[in-house]
């Protein structure tokens, strides 16, 4: 993602399928709630709580349409397991 955010290195259609597919799995892995609570804030701190299966998710990746949340984001994340 470092990579390809850095807009010189990357092509139009490197971007384009990048994009898409954060806009995927955020349309698809987060309630109307989430999506739009993180659609109301341009950057901060974002801290996620997620159990041990959804550990695999690049939630980095995930694009609310004018961002990922890897850039817009300090991101962290907690694993919760048995």
């Amino acid at each position: 993602m470092n990579r390809a955010t850095r807009w010189a290195d990357a092509d139009q259609g490197s971007r384009t399928l990048l994009r898409r597919a954060g806009e995927l799995l955020f349309d698809r892995l987060l309630p109307p709630a989430i999506k739009t609570a993180l659609r109301g804030v341009e950057s901060g701190e974002l801290a996620l709580v997620i159990d041990e299966a959804m550990a695999f998710v690049p939630w980095e990746l995930m694009h609310t349409g004018s961002g990922f949340l890897g850039l817009s984001f300090a991101l962290g994340r907690t694993v919760r397991s048995e």
